[in-house]
């Protein structure tokens, strides 16, 4: 908690398309990636609901 305090840890956030959540999913369910994902949820989304694949797990 100190070194974050100190300012020395630094946040790894990609900002990412709600179209994309597939990809998301799949990249999460393969360890890929590394830092947290943020929906950018200020553009339409472009594919038909039914597309959609993403599956709670």
């Amino acid at each position: 908690m100190t070194i974050a305090g100190e300012g020395k840890v630094k946040a790894e956030i990609t900002k990412a398309r709600l179209q994309d959540i597939n990809t998301i999913f799949a990249n999460l369910k393969a360890g890929k990636g590394e830092g947290r994902r943020m929906l950018d949820l200020s553009e339409p989304v472009r594919k038909p609901v039914a597309e959609c694949k993403a599956v709670p797990a």
